[in-house]
């Protein structure tokens, strides 16, 4: 009878132990994957840090060659000396890249140039003699 207590007795501590391991080797995998996240996270963070530095300087460089004032058509002159690929819509965007999200509802952002315009009055549609009145830097997300 005491024989069979304490093999009873040991199945529940040993049951008791295994769950303890399962908790810890859980709650150590989770740390890990954590500490992974974060990482990636960090990285992604110096990696948007720099490529905004570089954007920044691109639209700088518009700002300096293409002053306020200039007509649409001569902007379009300018870029296309740049061989820049550009859209001409409303305003005139330059597609300069992308960057990854570490959001939970984007997946990335697309970041361009954009030389906006200021049309005389009552037109509606772009027109050459569109003016610029400022050139910076837009993102459009891909999100949720």
């Amino acid at each position: 009878m005491l024989a069979a207590n304490l093999r009873g007795m040991m199945r529940a501590n040993a049951k008791k132990v295994a769950a303890l391991i399962a908790v810890l080797v859980i709650a150590l995998s989770l740390a890990v994957l954590y500490r992974r996240h974060e990482a990636t996270r960090a990285h992604l963070r110096r990696e948007r840090q720099a490529a905004e530095m570089v954007w920044q300087e691109v639209v700088t460089v518009y700002q300096h060659d293409v002053p306020l004032g200039t007509a649409r058509s001569e902007v379009k002159k300018y870029l296309d000396g740049q061989k820049a690929r550009y859209i001409d819509g409303r305003n005139i965007t330059v597609r300069l890249g992308e960057t990854p999200d570490d959001g939970l509802f984007c997946d990335y952002w697309y970041v361009y140039a954009s030389f906006d315009f200021s049309p005389p009055q009552n037109q509606t549609d772009p027109s050459p003699l569109d003016k610029l009145v400022g050139v910076s830097l837009r993102r459009v997300g891909h999100c949720l």
